[in-house]
């Protein structure tokens, strides 16, 4: 389940304590759940159809019941990808257009691919279209940068950030999910930010998707911190 399908996932904030993760919503009690379980085979879940499909480790009932009362949701799981546990390829997701993923490049529950990174610029352009403007919560990148021209990040071959390097695999198409309310959990009713969005960043390859960011695989693992200088190859 994503934040399209039940908006009110997005009322949880998630904060870390040494060995345990902390997850609270308006109305709800807490909940703890350790930041790295142990790996128990009862509790492998194969969740997910065809290349969305992976193998999880499920986090208890407690944690069930917690996000059960906080969406309404009968049956709602808490999984978690534990580093023992294959992860999704991105090089299996079949899109009816090109794009560049190569064997190996990995990722977990994400959409994809496992990072995404977007520019201020490019926010700014996009909110001066609009008359209540987008926050950057509304796109979720991984890693947002700014000093660039807006979408100049589409022209992105390779990317270096502090020790890190990344390798754009595509542009990141967007669905409605950019319109739900990070106030409020719930869907915008004008049908905004994307249908602007959709205006201004549509493009025949990606038909009635418009994009803003670019999905990136990871190259050279390494460290990236706040304020690191960003280096990039056009293509």
């Amino acid at each position: 389940m994503n934040g399209n399908r039940e908006p009110k996932l997005l009322l949880v904030s998630v904060k870390l304590h040494d060995d345990t993760v902390e997850m609270t919503a308006p109305g709800m009690e807490p909940l703890f759940v350790p930041l790295n379980p142990k790996l128990d085979p009862a509790m492998i879940r194969h969740i997910g159809t065809g290349p969305t499909a992976i193998d999880t480790l499920d986090c208890g009932d407690e944690a069930a019941a917690w996000f059960t009362k906080h969406t309404g949701r009968e049956g709602v799981r808490l999984n978690y990808s534990h580093p023992e546990l294959e992860k999704r390829q991105s090089i299996n997701f079949k899109y009816p257009w090109e794009h560049y993923a190569q064997p190996g490049d990995r990722m977990a529950f994400s959409n994809f691919c496992a990072y995404m990174m977007m520019t201020k610029e490019s926010l700014a352009a996009l909110n001066s279209e609009l008359d209540s403007p987008a926050t950057i919560n509304n796109f979720r990148p991984s890693i947002m940068i700014e000093g660039s021209p807006a979408f100049e990040e589409d022209q992105w071959e390779a990317i270096k950030i502090g020790t890190t390097t990344f390798r754009m695999i595509d542009m990141c198409s967007r669905c409605n999910q950019i319109n739900v309310n990070q106030e409020e959990g719930s869907h915008s009713k004008d049908k905004e930010p994307f249908a602007t969005l959709r205006k201004i960043r549509s493009f025949p390859k990606y038909g009635v998707k418009p994009c803003i960011g670019i999905y990136l695989a990871l190259d050279v693992g390494g460290t990236v911190n706040v304020g690191d200088d960003v280096y990039a190859i056009r293509k």
